[in-house]
């Protein structure tokens, strides 16, 4: 163990090391070192290759001191640099544009510098990878990752920053290179190992990214990344045991993380999925939820409680549990999430109605479907209207539940525009915030009837980890401008309506008009006040049964659901 300790003094800085077996106690090296603070590389520089040499036994080669070497630069550089570096893997974005700014300072004080032109490339990759997929962050990153090469070609930061930057292009090969040139810099540099890892996931390489989050996991003993990460590779290669001992030993490393710093937001959100898969529930929902309180508008804390919650939906949700398995007896279901929300990219700048009719398109089409039964819930009604209008030779049935036809801008009620406009406010005011009063609100308008405390409480998460509040006022803007009335008459596909007598969300009256104007369409009302029908309400019971004798009428072995 090195252990020691540094004072400084005016301009004078002193640093005492020493180094320590463990398994006696002895101590087999010490020394003590005084510089000017402008002399702190050297210090480092000697520290380094003495211990090293100390371990080895033997002096290094002229490799591998070249490998310890360090480019210098004015101690107030170096200080903006490592702050960079403190906040650079925490992953969140306000920690990311701290940083950024830090990475900054040290250029602005010394623009040749390779390290912090390196860390800056990083930020702007990752900012690139996990917040908005903007072409200005990769570009930066391209411009000053190049940079950081051509300054420190001898760098393995910088091959590894521009290796990070080549593999979010695609360009993997090329990015292997870089990775394999820094490792032959430095074989124990643990950046090297976790990005390459991640590029060859990402390129899947399954098998060399089990190897190299194991060597960077070996490398930084309180990382819990790496065997988290690890332990997902390894279950993509069928060998469960050495995932669960990764999965387990992940939590290890992050609980003793969230010990040192509460707030650690990427410990948390990630931590949240390894205990999930090593089946401890309860505490997977304790730390997504704290990881939401924390940042509620995190993308990897939104992202990792969708995929938590994507998990539990199958098995535990009272809310889409008997939707499932009720559906699927005797059929195949797609469904999928929207643009902007779920577990679909949330990155996105077309939130449109014709943006949700293409994708659609896009996943039947993906699917191979030649001919499917077709479901629309709520706005995913309209999307189904429009794709049944358009491609009625794939369409064997069409089933409305909760549809409309209109949004509210065409429903010509002055006064629902009002109230949807004050409902629009609140969501900008309280979205994401912990205000049970408005997040009760809203659970009443769509399941106020017959919902237990757990139902309630379940369609709380969902609303909180389903989608941001920037992509929600985008959501029912587009919802608002929705009109497929027009195409109702030219529908010649056999349909299926339901609605539900009271349903707060979309009127009863829409759903008259749907099956009123469809050709040859039945109108199922249901007694319910409920948007969204729950498993233990007679209304479900009707819906289930009837909905099974319609798609008796032709076969039809697949379906699909539009949301």
């Amino acid at each position: 163990m090195l252990e020691g300790s540094v004072r400084k003094a005016g301009d004078r800085l002193r640093v005492t090391v020493q180094l320590i077996e463990t398994a006696t106690g002895y101590h087999r090296w010490s020394q003590r070192f005084e510089r000017k603070l402008d002399d702190v590389f050297a210090i480092q520089d000697e520290i380094a290759e003495t211990v090293a040499t100390s371990l080895r036994g033997s002096d290094l080669s002229r490799r591998e001191k070249q490998a310890l070497l360090r480019p210098h630069t004015a101690a107030a550089a170096y200080e903006y640099y490592l702050r960079g570096r403190q906040y650079l893997p925490r992953l969140t974005q306000p920690e990311l544009e701290k940083s950024a700014e830090m990475f900054e300072q040290a250029i602005a004080l010394d623009a040749g510098y390779a390290p912090a032109l390196a860390g800056l490339a990083t930020v702007h990759a990752t900012q690139y990878e996990w917040f908005g997929g903007k072409e200005t962050d990769l570009a930066r990153a391209e411009t000053t990752s190049q940079r950081a090469l051509e300054l420190a070609p001898g760098l393995a930061d910088a091959h590894v920053a521009r290796g990070f930057t080549l593999s979010l292009s695609g360009c993997y090969d090329e990015a292997a290179r870089e990775f394999e040139a820094a490792i032959r810099i430095n074989p124990n540099f643990f950046d090297a190992h976790y990005y390459f890892a991640r590029a060859c996931f990402a390129s899947g390489d399954i098998p060399r990214s089990a190897e190299l989050f194991r060597r960077a996991g070996d490398l930084c003993l309180e990382d819990f990344q790496s065997p988290m990460l690890l332990a997902q590779s390894l279950r993509m290669l069928g060998r469960r045991e050495e995932a669960d001992a990764a999965t387990r030993e992940g939590i290890r490393r992050a609980e003793l993380n969230l010990e040192l710093n509460p707030l650690d937001g990427r410990a948390l959100s990630l931590g949240s999925g390894a205990l999930f898969d090593d089946g401890q529930i309860e505490r997977a929902l304790e730390w997504s939820e704290r990881s939401l309180e924390l940042y509620p508008e995190d993308m990897g804390s939104l992202i990792n409680a969708a995929c938590l919650r994507a998990k539990l939906r199958q098995k535990e949700s009272p809310i889409w549990r008997h939707w499932v398995s009720d559906l699927a007896k005797g059929h195949s279901i797609l469904r999928y999430d929207g643009r902007g929300n779920g577990l679909s990219q949330w990155d996105v700048q077309d939130v449109s109605f014709e943006s949700w009719v293409n994708d659609l398109e896009t996943v039947v089409d993906a699917a191979g479907l030649s001919k499917f039964a077709l479901m629309g819930h709520s706005q995913g009604g309209a999307v189904a209207i429009a794709y049944a209008a358009r491609h009625p030779e794939r369409v064997s049935h069409l089933v409305l539940c909760g549809a409309y036809s209109r949004g509210v801008n065409y429903r010509g009620r002055p006064d629902a525009i009002e109230v949807r406009r004050a409902l629009e406010t609140l969501v900008q005011l309280n979205w994401g915030k912990s205000n049970p009063s408005f997040f009760q609100m809203v659970t009443n308008m769509y399941i106020p009837e017959n919902a237990t405390d757990k139902d309630q409480c379940w369609f709380k998460d969902l609303q909180l980890i389903s989608v941001s509040t920037a992509n929600l006022v985008k959501f029912m803007r587009a919802c608002d401008e929705i009109n497929v009335r027009p195409l109702l008459p030219s529908l010649s596909v056999p349909t299926l309506v339901f609605h539900s007598d009271r349903d707060r969300v979309a009127p009863p009256e829409e759903g008259r008009i749907l099956a009123t104007e469809i050709p040859g369409s039945r109108f199922i009302p249901l007694a319910s006040a409920n948007h969204l029908l729950l498993a233990a309400e007679p209304a479900w019971k009707i819906f289930r049964e009837e909905l099974a004798s319609f798609l008796k009428c032709t076969d039809s072995s697949t379906g699909a659901a539009a949301k």
